[in-house]
């Protein structure tokens, strides 16, 4: 069965075996990560697991405490953990979805990253680069919600490009619905909202009454979910995203925007492939304007995460996808022994910057 099905079919497609060698080692990498550095509680995995318990009925809302209504306003992580906990303890829950879609997130890369370039080759440096990365290992492989935000995130960049060169209907509702089921596991899906947004009114294959067509379906989609649920929210606890911004994440502002930190947790999203970015700008001129398109969109809008307030790679990750295409753009014509170097350099540093991070705090 084997010789005659499976290991032939891996062997004609070097695509699906490079995906199934990445998965691999993105397991072999998380076992090592968590035996030997394990895992970090932080504030936010408390109050997932607080507003968890809401859920449940285990505990109530303090009156002005704005734990438990600002993680109810993403409500799908904490819902997960409520259910899950019932066969686990929550710690266990929140490391097994950060795992499972830590390998989805490496498979929503790889095909992206497959229909950017059309390519294996640089496809899987883009993963490598991408599941590797410091912020990766660090926060993903922990108990954040990370990995389950990063993997749509991915995803619904995937769409987006396949919407760009084939404008269909099923592209369009998939990736509504992407975002707004995203969007309710966490922010980060508001960036790729507005990417798809643009891509569709700036589609040249699109007519006029296409585009005003398809924004008015994607904002009945999306709206006819959040703006329920936000008023559910609001009208129990008197707390919105505009209170969540002023009384979360504004107040980083105020002591961790500084310059150090800036640099610090952006140099820490791309590692050394910050320098390839310019030239993938420059040689990504001369691509086909689908490229263009998603590259000139894609990469500018994440930036809109220093709005954050809170200055810290895991939050600023966002920018680092699409801006891995664009770097690996910038080497993909150099030898692959020369690419292979800077690779292997660039993932030294990420391991590197991973352990002294134990030590030293992003």
């Amino acid at each position: 069965m084997l010789n005659g099905g499976f290991i032939p079919l891996l062997a004609r497609n070097a695509a699906l075996s490079a995906l199934l060698v990445l998965l691999v080692l993105g397991a072999a990498a998380a076992y090592l990560k968590l035996e030997f550095l394990g895992t970090t509680l932080s504030s936010d995995y408390d109050t997932y697991v607080l507003t968890a318990q809401y859920l449940k009925g285990e505990v109530v809302a303090i009156p002005g405490d704005i734990s438990i209504p600002q993680r109810l306003l993403k409500t799908a992580y904490p819902a997960y953990l409520a259910v899950a906990s019932g066969v686990t303890d929550f710690h266990a829950a929140a490391l097994a979805q950060a795992l499972f879609f830590y390998l989805l997130f490496i498979v929503a890369m790889y095909l992206l990253a497959q229909e950017f370039f059309k390519d294996t080759f640089p496809s899987v440096i883009v993963v490598l680069l991408s599941a590797f990365s410091y912020p990766v290992l660090k926060y993903g492989l922990d108990t954040y919600s990370e990995t389950g935000a990063w993997f749509m995130y991915a995803l619904s960049l995937w769409l987006t490009l396949r919407f760009i060169r084939h404008p269909t209907a099923k592209l369009f509702l998939f990736n509504a619905i992407l975002v707004t089921v995203g969007f309710l596991w966490k922010e980060y899906a508001i960036l790729t909202a507005i990417v798809f947004g643009l891509v569709i009114l700036s589609h040249s294959a699109l007519k006029m009454r296409e585009k005003f067509l398809y924004v008015l379906a994607y904002a009945g989609i999306f709206l006819s979910i959040h703006v329920p649920w936000q008023a559910y929210v609001l009208q129990v606890f008197d707390f919105s995203y505009l209170d969540w911004y002023l009384k979360g994440g504004a107040d980083g502002f105020s002591y961790e925007f500084t310059l150090k930190n800036i640099i610090k947790s952006t140099a820490a999203l791309l590692g050394i492939m910050w320098l390839f970015v310019p030239l993938g700008f420059s040689r990504l001129r001369d691509a086909a304007w689908e490229k263009r398109l998603f590259a000139f969109l894609a990469t500018p809008i994440p930036f809109i995460g220093y709005a954050w307030g809170f200055i810290s790679s895991r939050l600023l990750y966002v920018i680092a996808p699409p801006m891995l295409l664009v770097a690996v753009s910038g080497m993909q014509h150099w030898s692959r022994r020369t690419q292979i170097a800077i690779v292997a350099a660039a993932l030294v540093a990420n391991i590197g910057w991973l352990v002294l991070s134990y030590r030293i705090t992003l």
